[in-house]
């Protein structure tokens, strides 16, 4: 498989003949990776073959591109699902601690426990009302750090941090339950 290859240089150092003489062996390994194969003798493309390959060449990248393209709508639409349904547990959290908030300052008591969860254990909740009872009215703000869902979604872990006069910033992880269309706080 010998290749020769003639340079001749002609006037100002530009090359200006070029030619490679090879054995058909290596043409026919050239044309493979060109593209070249199955084509006509004049180089046309013309030949059966390469019109069918070409053929499922194209009708493969139609089929690629129509998956992917199915791919990223499916996607697109699940994320876009679970925004809104982060976006619906956020408000939902962030209402309840506001009805909290607004029991805390007024000291009422039924509105606080409008915000627990009626099937946590009495105990549970005892001491939540006697905390209540005990320390309010007072100012009270809280703000959510952060939600994690604990129970396919009907149960999530809230990081909160709740501010007091005497405690002016204390993070604490709540729990939330959905009851109906409301978010209540629940024993951990």
């Amino acid at each position: 498989m010998p290749t020769r290859l003639d340079w001749r240089l002609g006037s100002g150092g530009k090359a200006s003949d070029l030619s490679a003489a090879t054995d058909p062996e290596l043409e026919a390994h050239a044309d493979v990776f060109s593209g070249r194969a199955g084509t006509d003798d004049d180089g046309s493309g013309r030949g059966s073959r390469s019109g069918r390959d070409a053929g499922s060449r194209l009708f493969t990248r139609l089929l690629g591109g129509l998956v992917l393209l199915a791919a990223a709508g499916a996607i697109g639409f699940y994320v876009g699902r679970w925004s809104e349904a982060r976006g619906f547990v956020v408000h939902g959290v962030e209402g309840t601690i506001a009805l909290e908030e607004l029991a805390w300052r007024e000291g009422d008591r039924e509105i606080y426990e409008s915000t627990l969860d009626p099937y946590s254990s009495i105990e549970w909740k005892s001491a939540q009302v006697f905390d209540f009872i005990t320390n309010a009215p007072r100012p009270w703000t809280a703000s959510v750090i952060d939600l994690l869902p604990v129970e396919k979604g009907r149960r999530i872990q809230a990081t909160v941090n709740v501010s007091t006069p005497g405690n002016p910033g204390q993070t604490t992880v709540r729990y939330y339950e959905l009851r109906g269309e409301q978010w209540r706080r629940a024993e951990p």
